[in-house]
């Protein structure tokens, strides 16, 4: 049986159990082992990737960031921060069909793992008083979080994609521009316009003041996005000056950022170290981390049995037309795994050498377009996207709830998508 159907089935397998209101973390762990085991792994190799996938260095430091994020968020709705930042939004934006999306979008500015939790409370205070349900809060948290990762070239894959195909920067924000506007009108035309237009008739009138207000009440937030962005463009120039710093962890900027972050907004709360510790200390953060392990350690069991790599050139080996090897490779490595960077950077290294001894040189960008845009649309939907699995979390809805009504947009999304790859196939 091929590595493909093993996982597709080991899947459906998780699927029915989440169906069965087993914990997602369980479920996912129970998964990994079983398909190690289906793939051949000696139980010693599991049991190495399984540490692996929890106690190296980069998967601690994800692990640590998430529990970060969660005391940052914690902290910010103890002290009231959150209610007092969605009401200075409101005084500078009034139409709630812009404030809602627009946190969570300033939010995903961040290239943060779990990034949706963040902007969780955010959303989840912003639509008290206008009848949105938590489902349709959660919906909109994790679909506008990501309308900048096609190009925002703080985010690992962009920086990626850039190296294997030797497109600039510049080139990239261009070509995938279009896909973050048709994100934004969709999320419209699925999930914002059954919000009232105008907020409540007691919106205080905009001010010059009402901006400085908000710029002070989120300087907490814009404190981890200016850090982490600054000593991320710190290391970059010592690393173009070549002063190699391979033995920091890539995500310690952020862990910086963040506990700048939390420091600031524990400025003068007066709140005590026990309150602080039950934040994080309780069966919900518990399951919470649990859940991102089992991610990490079936990433891990993945990757050290090999399966991506079969899967990938099994394919590219089997005479695939190159339209359907460039959404089928993508599209299952994403959906696999849950990550952007999973298949720009397996997928990718392979197929981007196919595409340039098989098309014309003027159809390179359609196709890195469309193999892009599949692996993007499958991050959007399994259910091992972290950002989706810790959203749904705070939200408590289920991720089936969730992905049924993920569908539609992303169905319209594809639909403009392919539009848009038959028009660069013309240029």
């Amino acid at each position: 049986m091929s590595p493909i159907v093993k996982i597709v089935l080991v899947f459906f397998a998780v699927i029915f159990s989440l169906k069965l209101k087993s914990p997602l973390g369980l479920s996912l762990f129970a998964g990994s082992l079983a398909l190690g085991l289906w793939l051949g792994m000696p139980l010693g190799a599991l049991g190495r990737s399984t540490w692996a996938g929890v106690f190296d260095l980069p998967n601690l430091m994800l692990l640590l960031i998430v529990l970060l994020i969660v005391l940052f968020s914690a902290v910010l709705q103890e002290t009231k921060q959150l209610s007092k930042l969605v009401a200075a939004v409101r005084e500078v934006v009034h139409n709630p069909r812009l404030a809602i999306p627009m946190m969570t979008a300033i939010i995903g500015l961040l290239p943060m793992p779990g990034g949706a939790r963040f902007s969780a409370p955010l959303v989840d205070e912003a639509a008290q008083g206008l009848r949105i349900s938590k489902l349709e809060s959660a919906t909109i948290n994790f679909w506008f979080r990501h309308i900048w990762e096609y190009w925002w070239p703080f985010y690992p894959s962009v920086i990626l994609m850039s190296a294997i195909t030797g497109f600039s920067i510049a080139k990239i924000f261009v070509i995938f521009l279009p896909a973050s506007a048709v994100m934004v009108l969709a999320g419209y035309l699925c999930y914002l316009r059954r919000i009232p237009r105008r907020a409540r008739v007691d919106e205080n009138p905009r001010s010059h003041g009402s901006v400085l207000r908000l710029l002070s009440i989120s300087r907490a937030i814009l404190a981890v996005i200016i850090i982490n962005f600054a000593l991320v463009g710190l290391r970059a120039a010592f690393e173009s000056a070549g002063i190699h710093l391979d033995k920091l962890p890539a995500r310690l900027p952020l862990v910086i950022a963040l506990l700048v972050g939390i420091t600031i907004a524990l400025r003068g709360s007066g709140l005590k170290a026990q309150t602080i510790a039950k934040m994080v200390l309780n069966r919900r953060v518990l399951m919470t981390l649990l859940t991102v392990a089992s991610i990490l350690i079936f990433s891990q069991v993945l990757k050290d049995a090999g399966a991506i790599a079969q899967i990938t050139e099994s394919l590219r080996g089997q005479q695939v037309p190159v339209l359907l090897l460039a959404f089928a490779v993508p599209f299952l490595v994403s959906f696999v795994t849950g990550l952007v960077v999973a298949y720009v950077g397996i997928g990718l290294p392979i197929l981007y050498p196919v595409f340039v001894s098989s098309l014309p040189q003027s159809e390179l960008v359609a196709y890195v377009f469309i193999f892009s845009i599949a692996g993007y649309v499958a991050v959007m939907l399994t259910p091992v996207h972290l950002c989706l699995i810790l959203s749904n979390e705070y939200f408590n809805v289920a991720y089936l709830q969730v992905a049924r009504r993920l569908i539609l947009p992303c169905i319209l999304s594809m639909t403009a998508y392919f539009g848009i790859f038959l028009l660069y196939r013309m240029l």
